[in-house]
């Protein structure tokens, strides 16, 4: 259930990213379209160090890291581990692609 949710909230994410994306991509600001993407991709991995750092899974540093203990310990490793980094990666390789397209005069 947990999972789920974790799923759902990153989906939406990146759907808002992707549409703000496209909104200025159609008012001719592809430029602008790639920094989103780069910025959504910072924020995903910023918040997977921040989580973490916050559990206590890099070494020498431990804040609050008896709050991630169980399932949101679990759930929290899930996020940081694979979906921020999964997230990322997709949204440098869409504002690559963007960036691509307007190099050489691809689709607008």
């Amino acid at each position: 259930m947990m999972l789920g949710g974790l799923f759902g909230m990153m989906l939406v994410f990146i759907g808002f990213a992707l549409l703000l994306m496209w909104g200025a991509k159609r008012i001719g600001r592809p430029g602008l379209a790639v920094w989103i993407g780069y910025i959504g991709a910072a924020y995903f991995a910023l918040t997977a160090l921040d989580t973490l750092r916050f559990c206590g899974a890099l070494p020498f540093i431990e804040m609050g890291a008896h709050v991630c203990e169980g399932a949101g310990r679990e759930l929290s490793l899930v996020y940081a581990l694979i979906a921020a980094p999964a997230a990322a990666i997709f949204l440098v390789a869409f504002a690559l692609r963007l960036r691509e397209s307007r190099r050489y005069g691809g689709p607008r």
